[in-house]
């Protein structure tokens, strides 16, 4: 049976609601191969007259010059793409919010007419966090507390998506390591309480 890859993807879009905004930067890293992919997607004047601008200052489209880095020729965005997509195909999609970039990385991948392949079942890194640590479902951590309890370094301060990439795929490695090392080898883990996750409860190790 093929292992699945997990390939953390970070989508920055230029509003909240996938049927209505589009993507304008992509990033993603392979957990297997370390590739990464780094995409500035360029909008029309429709796309960016229809965009939130909360959301456009809290990616930083404006302050990191992201319209005069995006990648302009079709052809060079399509075939990076196509990497992406290929990489990405029966693999598992992961991230900060995998259900969100999903929707907004399958529009882009139809934009240029490629389907989108990856396995249905997402890999949330806040939701994995809060099993191995204990914490109650209803007690999901955000990601900058996921990056604290991991130990992993993060800038929230308007993040590019590889940042966001590149801290989500530092958690998803320590994790793995948790899981393989601590409990597959009979070690005892233990999780380190963080008051900035909310009402967090973990259990009392015997």
């Amino acid at each position: 049976m093929r292992t699945r890859e997990l390939v953390v993807v970070q989508v920055n879009a230029t509003g909240d609601d996938p049927a209505r905004h589009v993507a304008l930067e992509v990033a993603a890293v392979s957990l297997g191969s370390g590739k990464r992919w780094d995409l500035t997607v360029p909008l029309t004047q429709e796309q960016l007259a229809d965009a939130d601008p909360s959301v456009l200052r809290r990616n930083g489209y404006y302050r990191r010059g992201l319209a005069d880095s995006a990648d302009l020729t079709r052809s060079v965005l399509s075939a990076r793409i196509a990497d992406l997509a290929g990489a990405l195909a029966g693999n598992t999609l992961g991230g900060t919010s995998p259900e969100d970039s999903a929707d907004f990385l399958a529009r882009l991948f139809r934009s240029f007419d490629i389907e989108p392949r990856w396995h249905p079942r997402l890999a949330d890194i806040g939701a994995l966090t809060a099993g191995a640590f204990g914490l109650a479902a209803t007690s999901i951590p955000t990601f900058t507390a996921c990056c604290r309890m991991w130990g992993i370094d993060f800038d929230a301060d308007e993040p590019s998506a590889m940042t966001t990439a590149t801290a989500a795929t530092g958690c998803f490695r320590t994790l793995d390591q948790y899981n393989a090392v601590e409990v597959l080898q009979g070690s005892d883990p233990h999780p380190v309480k963080l008051s900035a996750v909310p009402d967090p409860i973990i259990r009392s190790q015997s």
